[in-house]
């Protein structure tokens, strides 16, 4: 038997590209996960991404703008992955597809080949992931669907890095030939997620939500350290020259096409099952090819990615190869006069490769990335709330340490 379910995976693929293109194209940001849940469940929550002096916050991010757009980004994915697991749940879906179908494309917890994670595997899965994807600045999402869509050989470097590291994690460590390993895999599935999990999610949402309001506060409400603190970020990087107010008003220039794009990001990781950590590892596991049950639905979700993201890209004046340059953007369409928020980074360091290799790591003992990490915690799936993602909080800790 088999989970592989190719029409599924091409169609949420292509949402998932649909979504980096609204993102790209309306607000001239990079839909990359890892960045976004680095910034926010570290920094934002956490706050243990080492702000320690200025200099390290501006070389970590633009502190002052990831708080609000980044934050209703992942609020409104965290309610579209509510909707999506209460609809699932009521068991509309299996009135238009088959029972069977239904689970393989939108359950969770689900394993054909009964490759379930432990409680060792979700830990050591969060942190190489958190570690690999700071020190790389990338993951599936912001490397592959965005990186190599514009042609980027930096992020190239990056996918086949991570990818083969993954591939020959879940292949050849076998638990019989490599009995630590055993340790890594259990014989049950996820937990399902209970009321006690889903209040902590939907208080983790509703942080952020106050978190994003702050669009539409005054100046004046902030306090003086922290507006010092600002200040000298803001002489950092003179190319800015915003004040917090600009960024506040270009913040809410850039609302209608983050919430688009954040519930696309979600319904197309649902429908592609990129949810389920079973599936991946499903698919990174090719010893599975001789026994007829290897899944290869991962191709077509990056393929059908990788299609519209690249068509986003050919409307972007300087990566365009078919348009004239007369009639493609040359800013986004809700921030007119503004630049496109695209990395310019060509060198491949050691950086890159090792942060990639660690994290391709972590993505074969866990089978997942920060994208749909996010999405199961903010269901309330306890083993990656409370496992994966404290882990994962400390590998990006770790990272940034290095990366200082």
């Amino acid at each position: 038997m088999t989970s592989f379910t190719p029409f599924t995976a091409l169609i949420g693929g292509m949402i998932i590209g649909l979504a980096a293109a609204v993102l790209l194209i309306g607000n001239g940001d990079i839909m990359g996960a890892s960045g976004i849940v680095n910034s926010l469940f570290v920094n934002l929550i956490g706050n243990l991404s080492l702000p320690v002096s200025p200099q390290s916050i501006s070389k970590e991010r633009n502190c002052s703008e990831y708080k609000y757009w980044e934050s209703l980004f992942i609020v409104t994915f965290g309610l579209s992955a509510n909707i999506i697991e209460a609809v699932r749940r009521t068991g509309i879906v299996e009135k238009f597809i088959s029972p069977s179908t239904t689970v393989l494309i939108m359950h969770p917890n689900f394993g054909v080949n009964d490759t379930y994670v432990s409680v060792l595997g979700y830990l050591l899965g969060g942190f190489f992931t958190g570690f690999g994807t700071k020190l790389s600045n990338g993951c599936t999402s912001g490397h592959g669907i965005c990186g190599m869509a514009r042609f980027s050989f930096r992020s190239t470097v990056a996918v086949c890095c991570f990818m083969g590291t993954g591939i020959f994690t879940a292949s050849f460590f076998d638990p019989d030939t490599f009995p630590m390993f055993r340790f890594m895999r259990a014989t049950y599935p996820m937990i399902d997620p209970n009321c006690f999990s889903r209040l902590i999610a939907l208080a983790v949402i509703f942080i952020l939500f106050i978190s994003s309001t702050k669009i539409f506060k005054d100046d004046s409400t902030e306090d003086d350290d922290k507006e010092a603190t600002m200040n000298e970020i803001s002489s950092l990087q003179p190319s800015s020259g915003t004040s917090k107010e600009e960024v506040r008003a270009l913040s809410r220039q850039k609302i209608l096409a983050t919430v688009f794009s954040a519930a696309l990001f979600a319904v197309g990781l649902a429908i592609s099952s990129m949810i389920n950590n079973c599936k991946i590892i499903d698919f990174l596991d090719v010893s599975l090819i001789p026994r007829g049950s290897w899944d290869p639905s991962l191709v077509f979700v990056m393929g059908g990615g990788l299609i519209i993201s690249a068509l986003s890209y050919q409307i972007i004046h300087g990566y365009n190869f078919v348009l004239p340059d007369d009639k493609v953007l040359s800013s986004p369409i809700n921030c007119t006069g503004k630049n496109f928020n695209i990395p310019q980074a060509q060198s491949i360091d050691k950086a890159l490769v090792l942060g990639s290799m660690i994290f391709g790591f972590g993505w074969g003992i866990g089978g997942l990335c920060p994208g749909p990490a996010a999405y199961q915690v903010l269901i309330g799936q306890p083993q990656l709330m409370f496992l994966y993602t404290p882990a994962f909080i400390v590998g990006t800790k770790l990272a940034t340490i290095t990366k200082l």
